[in-house]
């Protein structure tokens, strides 16, 4: 391992913390997406389970019975 001095070090590692910092901070700021655009209220006629499933896999999560329309 080559020899850094000590100084390098702290200066890598506050920029390195500034860079998260900022990172961060911009994720912070950009506006979330939301995840319901493809999500559909359905229920379940062989267990009777309800909520909200992909419209790209109509199953039931808890049978894995296939969703007919509501």
């Amino acid at each position: 391992m080559p020899d850094v001095p000590q100084e390098d070090l702290i200066r890598y590692g506050v920029m390195a913390l500034v860079a998260i910092v900022v990172i961060w901070g911009i994720s912070k700021l950009m506006p979330k997406k939301e995840a319901t655009e493809h999500m559909l209220p359905r229920s379940c006629k062989a267990c009777g389970w309800s909520g909200r499933v992909s419209k790209f896999n109509l199953k039931c999560p808890k049978c894995n019975a296939a969703l007919g329309a509501s």
